[in-house]
Formats: structure tokens, C-alpha cells, sequence
């Protein structure tokens, strides 16, 4: 098992703590959870790859955005309350949402500014 060191400001690791403690886990688990969600889909990974989403998806047409918020306010309706990150993922709204593909990536970064604890 290997180890990595990562600084981060002390913002940073409050919003970790916070997040951490929001879902019940470590702080640990949660970064491997976001590591792993990167390491499922290597074939989109580049040094750009954040950068070229956002500029491609700059203007999302508003039947996309009325579905990506409908879909959220379902699921986080249904999953309020759970704590099992597994369940919340599951939920077919939240399917559907990462089904919508690389689109919706600037709708829901400006949802995790508003509500981080689930996204």
C-alpha cells in the first residue's frame, strides 16, 4: 500500500471535514471515493479535461437545465435523510442525472457551491 501527502489550505480541509462529517465517513474515505470516481472513467481524463468541459458546455440549452434541476430536486427530495452514499447513487434520478453526460458538469458545480453534501 502506498502513501501520498496532499496540502491543502485550511479552507480546504474544513470543507472536507465538513463534507466528511456531513456523510458519515472519514475524511480518508472520501477521497478515495472521489478517486475512484476518476479512476472509473480513465479514457476522459486529459490535463484539460475540467477546462475543455466547461468551455464546451458553456451554453446548456434550457430543456437540459429544466431536466438536470428537476432530476435534483427529485432525488434530493427521496434520499434526504439516508446516509448510505451507495443508496443515494442507486436512486434512478441520480442515474438518469449521470447519464446526461458531460453537459451538465457547470450545472453541477454551481449545485455543489449552493448544497456540497451530497453531490
Amino acid at each position: 500500500m502506498n502513501k501520498i501527502a496532499i496540502a491543502l489550505s485550511d479552507e480546504r480541509l474544513l470543507k472536507l471535514q465538513k463534507l466528511a462529517n456531513d456523510l458519515n465517513i472519514s475524511i480518508k474515505e472520501l477521497v478515495l471515493i472521489g478517486i475512484e470516481n476518476l479512476l472509473a472513467q480513465p479514457e476522459s481524463l486529459s490535463p484539460n479535461t475540467a477546462q475543455d468541459i466547461l468551455n464546451k458546455n458553456a451554453k446548456i440549452s434550457p430543456e437540459i437545465v429544466d431536466k438536470f434541476f428537476a432530476l435534483a430536486s427529485d432525488w434530493d427530495k427521496d434520499v434526504a435523510g439516508l446516509s448510505s452514499t451507495a443508496q443515494m447513487s442507486q436512486h434512478p434520478a441520480y442515474q438518469e442525472i449521470i447519464s446526461m453526460g458531460t453537459q451538465i458538469v457547470p450545472l453541477l458545480l454551481s449545485e455543489l457551491k449552493i448544497n456540497p453534501l451530497y453531490w
